[in-house]
């Protein structure tokens, strides 16, 4: 049954447009273990490592570089999304952190546990807040 997975992506990796294979090798030439998946909006992502670290990166179907992101450590955010973490979310904890670059600049994607609900942030390098969002929990405890 594992084999269908893999037919799959061989099958999808095939599909993938000339340009966005092209884009995606000047831009990453040392990834290695690629895979690509056909996005909603018509664009494609490649998934993929470099030095051993899951990336993933959004192209347009022309070609043209949308996206990178990876996950990082709590400790290797940058000293000012630390302190917006502290000062307006401090009864979450941090559950996982990405570093997304983007056209537009780099920014912090931050999932966070609460104790009633959960909340996914953007913060930019100076630590704004982008955005914003809800998730409540199940009252799993409830039996």
């Amino acid at each position: 049954m594992a084999v269908l997975p893999v037919l799959a992506a061989l099958s999808c990796r095939r599909e993938v447009p000339q340009k966005p294979r092209e884009a995606f090798s000047r831009k990453f030439p040392s990834a290695t273990e690629i895979s690509w998946d056909r996005e909603s909006d018509g664009g494609w992502e490649a998934e993929f490592k470099m030095d051993g670290v899951p990336y993933s990166a959004e192209f347009l179907e022309d070609g043209t570089w949308q996206a990178t992101e990876h996950e990082i450590r709590e400790k290797d955010l940058p000293n000012e999304v630390i302190l917006t973490l502290k000062n307006e979310f401090r009864e979450y904890t941090i559950e996982e952190s990405e570093i997304s670059e983007t056209m537009d600049g780099i920014f912090y994607e931050i999932e966070l546990d609460g104790k009633h609900s959960d909340l996914e942030v953007l913060i930019d390098g100076s630590g704004k807040i982008i955005k914003r969002d809800r998730e409540d929990q199940e009252d799993e405890d409830d039996d």
